[in-house]
């Protein structure tokens, strides 16, 4: 019985937060035992809640997806090395090369490091056939789950060449 009753108040005890500070003697028809007297816990509590800490990129939304390679007007050829960052669903994205007209000349999936809600680092090859040099676009994008649109889209505006 005894060690019933200590174990609720210990129990009882760390739910409410409380201290022993003393105890009293109690006396059932069964049995004879010391309750400890409680008193509550005092809690620091601040009446106006703390501003969050100030960020140094306040107010600057960085985009899902980057392309650091190639960059914009760089004249590339077969098979282009293209790498940046992302921070999109499972690390996965898409590398997309078009040409002038905007034909898909090549696509690619990619795996970042990691994962959102990190910002992993992707790199990867891409493989294009042109016969004469021409403007063109790389794209870098996700695939929405929900229903496949493109989502996240970073594009690069290169020139392409033949090998």
């Amino acid at each position: 019985m005894r060690s019933r009753v200590c174990l609720l108040l210990s129990i009882l005890m760390f739910v409410t937060g409380c201290d022993v500070v003393a105890s009293q003697s109690v006396e059932t028809p069964t049995a004879k035992v010391s309750l400890p007297l409680f008193t509550p816990t005092k809690l620091a509590v601040s009446a106006t809640p703390k501003p969050p800490a100030a960020s140094p990129t306040k107010g600057v939304t960085e985009p899902a997806i980057t392309i650091s390679s190639p960059k914009s007007g760089e004249t590339v050829r077969s098979p282009l090395v293209v790498s940046g960052t992302a921070r999109v669903f499972e690390g996965a994205l898409v590398i997309v090369v078009k040409d002038a007209g905007g034909k898909v000349l090549a696509t690619r999936p990619a795996q970042a490091t990691i994962g959102a809600p990190e910002r992993g680092t992707y790199k990867v090859e891409v493989t294009f056939a042109v016969s004469t040099t021409q403007a063109g676009t790389v794209e870098a994008f996700t695939h929405s789950p929900k229903d496949g649109s493109i989502q996240d889209l970073a594009s690069v505006k290169v020139t392409l060449a033949p090998k």
